[in-house]
């Protein structure tokens, strides 16, 4: 009897079906653990990699609502304003600069061409010599943009030689630095134009970790700009044009100063003139606009979804005049 089960067992053993079967055992045993490590120990980690990849998500300001007076006049409206903006979506890689600079350099031709100028907001400027110099005169003031230029928390963290660097020396420094340079020849090319380059390049940095957040390179262009650039976006990745609002006034040497406005400092949003009688009890987001976001559709169209009720035009009790 033993020896009739040890040689049913040894022809199972020795069958090519159960060796087949063996091995399709152990795969699927290794499918099984890798699909559990995939969808359940690493499930949120490749999910969240996945909606970065296709899911573009940016909130957008709120565009306030005309204010008119007891009388039903116009006191305070929009007016629809384009800005060219830059994403950052180039490759990094070697070339990454000289890529950059090609666009920055067709954007800053387009729109000197119409009339219009690039963004001029940073820290050096051009004295009347045409030299470089900083904006702050304050010593403080001008040593944290030293320490923002070097990515320093703080001024204490400045090494003395850093503390002593000229407007020309940080320039030179954003210029060429190995590291975090823009490549830009700072030698050759004429400082006014070098400035430019600079300020642009810089306005991207301060972007460059938040995903999907567009520079403005130039504000309040021209029609005949926006048709332009339109026309050479082609050559020009990641550059766009943007729609925006303007806060105008009738008669703004009065109303301007009498209506006030609505501003945002580092602990929420203050309040101006009129706005101080009459709104100062209504929630901020009334006075400043709903909030959108900016999401992709299902066609690959991008569709702006309102976080709450746009604003509705204002008339102030018993008016303003």
């Amino acid at each position: 009897m033993f020896e009739k089960i040890k040689e049913v067992f040894h022809r199972i053993v020795n069958s090519r079906r159960t060796v087949l079967i063996l091995a399709f055992c152990v795969m699927f045993a290794i499918l099984v653990n890798r699909l559990f490590y995939l969808q359940i120990v690493k499930g949120d980690y490749y999910l969240n990699n996945y909606k970065l990849q296709i899911k573009k998500t940016r909130e957008l300001s709120g565009t306030r609502g005309n204010i008119y007076d007891r009388n039903g006049n116009l006191l305070a409206y929009n007016e629809l304003a384009y800005s060219v903006t830059f994403e950052d979506n180039i490759t990094n890689d070697s070339k990454k600069n000289d890529t950059i600079n090609g666009i920055l350099e067709k954007v800053m031709q387009i729109v000197e061409a119409h009339g219009d100028s690039v963004i001029s907001d940073f820290g050096v400027v051009l004295d009347s010599a045409g030299n470089y110099q900083f904006l702050q005169t304050d010593e403080t003031l001008k040593l944290r943009f030293i320490a923002d230029v070097y990515g320093k928390k703080t001024i204490d963290e400045l090494s003395d030689a850093q503390k002593q660097q000229s407007a020309e020396d940080v320039i030179h420094y954003l210029c060429t630095d190995d590291t975090y340079g823009y490549g830009i020849d700072d030698k050759n090319l004429d400082k006014s134009h070098v400035l430019k380059l600079v300020t642009m390049r810089y306005a991207i940095g301060l972007n460059s970790f938040q995903k999907y957040i567009p520079t403005v390179l130039a504000s309040d262009v021209s029609d005949e700009t926006v048709a332009a650039i339109m026309e050479n976006l082609d050559q020009m990745d990641g550059v766009d044009i943007a729609e925006d609002s303007l806060r105008r006034y009738t008669d703004s040497k009065y109303f301007a100063s009498i209506i006030g406005h609505t501003g945002e400092h580092h602990v929420g949003s203050m309040l101006f003139g009129v706005f101080v009688l009459y709104c100062a009890d209504w929630p901020d987001s009334r006075l400043l606009g709903r909030r959108r976001r900016l999401l992709p559709s299902r066609r690959g169209r991008q569709e702006a979804v309102s976080l709450g009720d746009s604003g509705q035009p204002v008339a102030f009790p018993g008016g303003v005049v």
